[in-house]
């Protein structure tokens, strides 16, 4: 990862990390054969809100 930034996401704590392992164990699950697997997580704003994203060279 070449920048760092530090956000705050307000939500139930124990759904946001159910999402976030959802979604990486996905992005891990479908690139893990990848050579080399690529996975990356990040954030934008949009419309006024933060947008967070997870992203990978897997399939699909």
């Amino acid at each position: 990862m070449s920048r760092y930034t530090t956000e705050v996401v307000d939500g139930d704590p124990r759904l946001l990390r159910v999402a976030l392992q959802n979604l990486l164990g996905n992005a891990w699950k479908f690139s893990a054969e990848r050579d080399p697997a690529r996975i990356v997580f990040g954030h934008a704003g949009k419309h006024g809100a933060r947008v967070l994203m997870v992203g990978d060279n897997g399939a699909g």
